[in-house]
């Protein structure tokens, strides 16, 4: 069984990006952020989930996720 370490902004993000309208069990970590941040850090997270491997961007900026990730 893989384990996965992630930030409570890691898994917002996943889960969002999954389509998730709402995530229970977490505060929300992005409402500390101003809205003009608010896009660094996406893009800041998404380096993050990179980094570990957790998904992938294609030639085009799509966003791949490891499908155990969506499981």
């Amino acid at each position: 069984m893989e384990q996965y370490n992630l930030t409570a902004k890691e898994f917002i993000y996943l889960c969002l990006n999954a389509g998730a309208r709402r995530v229970y069990g977490i505060e929300d970590e992005f409402k500390k952020v101003r809205k003009e941040n608010l896009m660094t850090e996406f893009s800041k997270v998404q380096k993050e989930l990179v980094q570990k491997r957790y998904m992938r961007m294609d030639f085009d900026g799509n966003v791949i996720i490891k499908k155990k990730m969506l499981e």
